[in-house]
């Protein structure tokens, strides 16, 4: 035996399969099958090969047989069968009609004995021993993934009796229930859940789940092997409701339950169909700055990355604004530098949107072209802003005020002030274009900030330069 340095932790287990006189072994006594891959065989002095993927071969006293990293292998004997899983190392020791002699390796097994058989199977745990295993008829798993480590065993059938050797302490293991042997002799009962944990903090969970099916699968009443290993893979599960719209706030309520117990929630998203997003929790609010339909959509997203799935449609609608537009209806068509133009120019004044305005200044512009801005020349009264702690407050009294107009409805307004032409303009007669902006200095928020101005009045204008 070569491979020594694998058998920390040996399992010794002996098979009573007969009370009659030994007979001659047979040259091959089991039959190895490689189940997936990475399974070796070595035997009669032959240096060690690889069982191809899927074959089969014989197995005689004396041969080693072992698999690797994600291997898997099945040995099938008379009465007994044992399957290996990742790093476990077997030798076959001795093999008689009346007893089986299996040397086990660091690494995990499944044994099932054919309850027809009538015999006993004594399991020995380790060198020097430290724990012996007692059953018959019964399915078992076996694990000692580190060595020196605990050995773990788990009864899926039958029953067994545990005897830590140290201690000479002996424990009777029946279908569904755990028998851990720690190194110092202690035998642990621990339930499902104290395994979960053990399996996770210990990097055993994917193998345990591996064998665990096995087990299921190896002729068992069905529903009779607890699934504790084979994670939940069911999603969250995402309630959400209706959204709440408050103009162009959307409020979104609902909340998130885990689909596994031990699969928390742990995160959710929120793409707000506008080319934004945001993670968090539930109720979330969003503010839009367009009106338009949208589709919401919700993920609730695992510790495992199950996802769940909501969609919501929103509709937000253009707000109630007023929308202020002038256009002047009376106005001189010529004047003269210094002239002031007082009330000569009257202003028809609308509210074209759905909601009513308040107050709000006019103010008369000259441009030198057709395109009437604040930068233009200011005729009228200038418009004071006074800011104050809790309110602004905006007033001259020579500027033109309107107290308010309802939606849909119009005013005539004559301009108050002097409203004077500036001395300023260059000599000679020119061409320039009067203007009203409404809603002078912008205090009032409206669905269209962009046609205040009105369309331009041709003026000419002759200036006399005396110096």
């Amino acid at each position: 035996m070569k491979r020594m340095k694998h058998w920390a932790g040996l399992f010794l287990l002996s098979v009573l399969l007969a009370s009659c006189a030994p007979v001659p072994t047979p040259a091959v006594v089991a039959r190895l099958l490689n189940e997936r891959s990475q399974v070796f065989w070595r035997g009669g002095g032959q240096p060690a090969q690889e069982v191809a993927s899927g074959a089969t071969r014989g197995v005689a006293v004396g041969d080693e047989v072992w698999t690797q990293s994600q291997g898997r292998a099945l040995l099938k004997f008379a009465d007994l069968w044992l399957r290996l899983y990742d790093d476990t190392t077997l030798h076959a020791d001795d093999v008689t009609p009346a007893a089986v002699k299996l040397a086990l390796g660091q690494g995990a097994t499944l044994v099932g004995m054919a309850p027809a058989a009538g015999a006993g199977v004594e399991i020995t745990v380790g060198d020097p021993a430290t724990a012996r295993i007692v059953l018959a008829g019964t399915l078992l798993m076996i694990a000692q993934p580190a060595r020196g480590g605990p050995t773990v065993v788990r009864l899926f059938a039958g029953a067994a009796r545990l005897t830590a050797l140290r201690r000479e302490q002996t424990q009777v293991l029946r279908a569904g229930e755990w028998g851990v042997v720690e190194p110092d002799g202690q035998i642990r009962r621990p339930d499902d859940d104290e395994m979960r944990q053990l399996a996770r903090d210990r990097g055993w969970w994917d193998q345990f789940s591996e064998i665990e099916r096995d087990a299921a699968g190896s002729g068992l009443a069905e529903g009779s092997v607890p699934l504790v290993f084979v994670a939940c893979s069911r999603p969250p599960v995402l309630k959400v409701a209706e959204p709440r719209v408050d103009g162009q706030v959307v409020v979104l309520d609902g909340q998130t339950t885990p689909g596994c117990a031990d699969d928390p929630v742990s995160k959710l998203t929120i793409e707000w169909g506008d080319g934004n997003a945001s993670a968090g929790k539930l109720p979330a609010h969003h503010i839009y700055g367009q009106p338009g339909a949208y589709q919401i959509v919700i993920r609730a997203i695992s510790e495992r990355g199950q996802q769940a799935e909501a969609r919501r449609a929103v509709t937000i609608r253009s707000p109630a604004l007023p929308n202020l537009v002038a256009r002047i209806v009376k106005a001189p068509g010529k004047a003269t530098c210094g002239q002031q133009l007082g009330d000569s120019v009257v202003a028809l004044v609308a509210n074209t949107g759905t909601a009513d305005a308040g107050g709000f200044f006019l103010g008369l512009y000259l441009s030198e072209d057709e395109q009437i801005t604040s930068k233009d020349m200011r005729l009228s009264p200038p418009v004071l802003d006074i800011p104050t702690p809790t309110l602004r407050v905006t007033a001259l009294s020579s500027a033109t005020f309107v107290k308010g107009l309802a939606a849909g409805q119009s005013l005539e307004v004559g301009l108050r002030g002097a409203n004077p032409i500036p001395t300023s303009l260059p000599e000679g007669t020119r061409t320039y274009w009067l203007g009203i902006i409404v809603d002078d200095g912008a205090t009032i928020r409206e669905s269209d900030e962009g046609d205040n101005a009105s369309p331009p009045w041709r003026i000419t204008i002759g200036c006399l330069n005396l110096k």
